[in-house]
């Protein structure tokens, strides 16, 4: 960072309207709606991050990547962008957005040809395609006798998943494209909603009819061939770094000028459990089991995230909290996944000092909890755990109010810290 940058970044002030700091607020820009993902948040995000903060960047990274947001809109402005992501649903938003961004101006014009033939012809396509019993069985095995899907829709879903492995063969890259947009249309056309975390629809919502899977797909292969025709070109890389962020200790520093994320928020949402007909859909879920070796693995969050061992290691600056919680909390795993949300995300903060340059800059989107009128500042302690790393605050700003199941006011807040120069300690 040059003397006109830190004088930049010294004088610089974050500003930025609150639906931006959501999903929500990027609705429209192109390759955004892609996927719905309520704990996102809008490209004009991560560019007046990178404006205010890091106006020279050339390396950003993103741990948890989500649907790319990040990487996606770095990567379009000329920052060589890494990423961690550790849902494989997701993994595949980012990876079919990636493709899109490099293709040539031949390779794009040949891809959205091909499109408008498959959104053309996706009917007959479907007609003359077996369901996929392999699927089927995996249905049963993951979910029992659940009901997710009207027949109908089911036997369509199962006949799609016979479709993209069939155009696979043959086209990878609209294999791809098909599949994100099935993905897409999942959970609205079942009788499941994504509200906060997935649940069953009420009978005054299903009675306002649940979408038909066919259309619906089409018109969100419609809505990305748009995207794909409109969307600029990436001007520099987008690379995965690693799944997990939890493991990026032993990897050769990548020496990010900044970091723009958006960490699990520790309010209860069951992550995984929210893609769990994506996850099946796709082939990463086998039995009934199979959750739970995802919950293993990500930053402790929710409460099915506890296990025996989760929560054992209670850092000294969250143990009060936890013995509070201990005694007042209705159920003792919620102590328990509070201990290991901090202890897990120390893990975190450790790789990205790691991976970040001296005098670097660490962005950070999170939100406060309570539990049993147990107040947690997830942002405080956060905060104090990365100035043990070698961080330094150098903003705390309110991005957005907001409020509990309970009523109680919480907020939205975006952290900045520099990674102090060890050199000039």
């Amino acid at each position: 960072m040059n003397s006109m940058q830190t004088e930049l970044f010294a004088k610089s002030s974050f500003e930025i309207e609150a639906k931006h700091t959501t999903h929500s607020g990027g609705k429209g820009e192109y390759l955004h709606d892609w996927y719905s993902y309520l704990e996102g948040f809008s490209s004009s995000f991560v560019h007046e991050i990178l404006k205010t903060y890091a106006p020279e960047a050339e390396i950003v990274l993103e741990p948890f990547a989500g649907v790319g947001t990040t990487p996606v809109n770095s990567s379009i402005l000329g920052c060589t962008s890494y990423y961690c992501e550790i849902n494989p649903v997701l993994r595949k938003v980012v990876a079919i957005k990636k493709k899109i961004l490099s293709l040539s101006d031949r390779k794009k014009a040949e891809f959205l040809i091909d499109i408008s033939i498959l959104c053309r012809d996706l009917t007959d396509y479907l007609q003359n395609v077996a369901p996929s019993e392999e699927l089927r069985k995996k249905y049963y095995d993951c979910f029992d006798r659940s009901i997710f899907f009207s027949q109908d829709t089911f036997e369509q879903v199962l006949k799609f998943r016979s479709l993209v492995d069939q155009i696979t063969l043959k086209d990878e890259l609209l294999a791809e494209t098909l599949e994100v947009a099935i993905l897409s249309c999942l959970v609205t056309c079942s009788l499941l909603k994504r509200s906060g975390d997935v649940r069953f629809k009420t009978p005054k919502e299903l009675s306002k009819g649940v979408p038909l899977l066919l259309p619906t797909v089409l018109k969100q292969l419609n809505l990305m061939m748009d995207d794909c025709r409109n969307c600029p070109p990436a001007l520099a890389p987008m690379n995965l770094l690693a799944n997990n962020s939890k493991e990026v200790l032993n990897i050769e520093s990548i020496q990010a000028d900044i970091v723009i994320t958006s960490p699990p928020y520790l309010n209860g949402t069951n992550y995984f459990r929210n893609t769990k007909l994506e996850l099946w859909f796709i082939g990463e879920l086998l039995n009934n089991k199979s959750l739970r070796v995802f919950r293993d693995q990500v930053v402790t969050s929710g409460i099915n995230d506890v296990t025996k061992d989760k929560g054992k290691d209670i850092l000294p600056l969250v143990y009060d909290l936890y013995a509070e919680l201990l005694e007042k909390a209705y159920d003792a795993r919620i102590a328990k996944m509070m201990s290991a949300y901090f202890y897990e995300m120390k893990i975190v903060l450790e790789g990205l000092h790691h991976h970040t340059k001296p005098n670097g800059v660490v962005c950070i989107d999170i939100g406060d909890s309570v539990y049993a009128n147990v107040y947690i500042p997830t942002h405080t302690v956060l905060t104090e755990i990365a100035k043990d790393l070698g961080f330094s605050l150098y903003e705390e700003i309110l991005l957005r109010k907001r409020y509990s199941n309970g009523g109680a006011e919480l907020g939205q807040y975006l952290l900045v810290f520099k990674k102090m120069d060890s050199n000039k300690k």
